[in-house]
């Protein structure tokens, strides 16, 4: 896919992320604390996933903190290489194993990895350094999630939490920050939203001249232009209305109608093109 991209003279990035809470059954979770999240029913309103109880801590000693095997094949290139991607995206946001870390609602190791906000930085820290072992890090995104309750997350610290986390991926270099700022997949209320603007402020006083800054998650051809003008993002992505409009950008760009949103079972399809591939572009 990322080859396919490639040849249309765009870029593209592969999202790496690890679920932990979120696998299958059949797989012993083991996430950064015991913290089970509260089982809800799986519908659009709560949007919350039947999930498994932690039975245990992670063991990261320094001789067991990253495996590498993931990123590389047997000393060949990384697989978003392989697949022809241009960029890496770490998953770092909506209550997946990097988010656990970071946040202290999920994060209740004593050790070097929990406690202050530094220690729960660290995991984040550590997958940067491997990822950037096989790809430069002007070639890597990451996605944090400050606002989202989605997973049961949201923290009274987050504020703080995530305003530490943009400043080391500033401090890095990383080539863009993906920043669900959006309330619109479910606000935690646990502090005050968390803005494009004020991660601007942050990136601003870090070394990151070329960090791009994306928004993401609700947003309308109107908000995001809004966003965009006053200087708040350089980007903003868009999600859900690519299921039922695959020709977006062009419809952003003809002002043309959108097609009917896509209802929520098919934001996670497995039913093949059935209402994931199949709802039909702008007539020429």
């Amino acid at each position: 896919m990322g080859c396919c991209v490639s040849t249309k003279g765009k870029s593209g990035a592969v999202d790496v992320m690890q679920p932990e809470r979120k696998k299958e059954e059949k797989v012993v979770p083991v996430p950064p604390a015991p913290v089970p999240e509260e089982k809800k029913k799986d519908t659009a309103e709560t949007a919350s996933l039947m999930l498994l109880t932690p039975t245990k801590l992670g063991d990261f000693t320094a001789k067991n903190r990253l495996a590498l095997a993931p990123l590389t094949r047997r000393g060949q290139r990384p697989h978003g290489r392989d697949g022809g991607f241009d960029m890496i995206e770490v998953h770092s946001a909506n209550g997946y194993l990097l988010d656990e870390f970071l946040q202290s609602v999920t994060n209740k190791r004593t050790d070097e990895y929990g406690g202050s906000v530094e220690n729960r930085l660290r995991m984040l820290r550590e997958v940067l350094d491997a990822v950037e072992s096989v790809f430069p890090l002007r070639n890597v995104g990451v996605r944090l999630s400050p606002n989202g309750a989605f997973g049961a997350m949201g923290s009274e610290d987050n504020v703080e939490t995530f305003s530490a986390a943009i400043k080391l991926l500033g401090e890095r270099g990383v080539g863009y920050v993906h920043l669900m700022d959006g309330l619109g997949f479910g606000f935690h209320e646990k502090t005050e939203p968390f803005t494009l603007a004020m991660a601007r402020d942050i990136l601003k006083g870090t070394k990151a001249e070329e960090t791009v800054l994306m928004g993401n998650v609700g947003y309308t051809k109107e908000t995001a232009e809004a966003r965009l003008q006053a200087g708040e993002a350089d980007m903003i992505a868009f999600g859900r209305p690519y299921i039922s409009n695959p020709d977006l950008a062009v419809r952003f760009a003809k002002n043309a109608p959108l097609n009917e949103d896509a209802p929520y079972e098919a934001w996670w399809s497995s039913h093949g093109a059935k209402m994931y591939t199949d709802y039909p572009a702008m007539q020429a």
